[in-house]
């Protein structure tokens, strides 16, 4: 897919309207080219989905361009632009995003920064943004999100502690007082809309006992009790408070 723009280049390969002989920018190879306009080659993105959450429908974006798997910069990134990816995704709707500040790029290239969607588009293509070079990393977090039936829900002057598909519950923590954090938790109903179910003076997961590291994580089960939702081959031992190696009965 070519698009044009004349601005800045908003795909992996670009060309100049150059008398210079080729050359590489980065890892981006540029050749002349006779147009008045900047002709650039829109990313090459095989798939798209989120990683690290509770299910297919929150955590980070993962982007796959080939056979490299790289994420999206949080940088200028708005619900519009979130829109588009979970559309992309297969969900009709994006609740929320946020930065994942603790991400590691160990092995996770950065794609994507400076997404410009109107929210209508089909696909990143449609939009603009720019592409990144070897060496850059995202200095205001990779971007999450949480894609489900209901509209956007106000996470001003708070983030995303947690969701939990099962219950359809989204945990909040509000900075309204630095030291003594809110936590604020809202289920997505079957209207479409966000109810307000309880608020917490510290995280449920926090409280709990749970041993929820390295093979999982902790959400809140459908009673909205702490529970650790567990990778693939693991199944969580409500008795022993962790997930454990599953056989194929769900035996321990």
């Amino acid at each position: 897919m070519w698009l044009t723009e004349t601005r800045r280049c908003i795909g992996y390969y670009f060309r100049y309207n150059s008398t210079e002989a080729n050359g590489f920018i980065g890892n981006l190879q540029c050749s002349s080219n006779t147009s008045d306009e900047l002709v650039v080659m829109a990313l090459n993105i095989s798939s798209i989905s989120l990683f690290v959450g509770s299910s297919v429908r929150d955590g980070r974006v993962e982007v796959r361009i080939e056979n490299t798997a790289g994420t999206i910069c949080q940088d200028n990134f708005d619900l519009k632009d979130a829109q588009v990816i979970c559309k992309m995704i297969g969900f009709n709707a994006a609740s929320s995003f946020y930065a994942d500040y603790h991400y590691n790029t160990t092995g996770r290239l950065p794609m994507i920064r400076d997404i410009q969607c109107s929210g209508q588009e089909s696909h990143l293509n449609n939009c603009t943004y720019i592409t990144l070079y070897n060496g850059y990393t995202c200095v205001d977090g990779a971007v999450a999100l949480v894609c489900t039936d209901c509209g956007p829900v106000n996470v001003s002057n708070g983030q995303i502690a947690s969701y939990n598909d099962a219950s359809r519950t989204l945990t909040i923590r509000y900075h309204n007082d630095i030291d003594n954090p809110a936590y604020i938790q809202y289920i997505c109903g079957n209207d479409g809309i966000w109810n307000k179910t309880a608020e917490y003076d510290s995280d449920p997961c926090a409280r709990s006992t749970l041993n929820c590291t390295q093979t999982s994580g902790c959400t809140l089960d459908r009673d909205n009790e702490p529970t650790c939702f567990c990778n693939a081959g693991f199944t969580f031992n409500k008795t022993a408070g962790q997930c454990q190696a599953a056989y194929r009965d769900n035996s321990w």
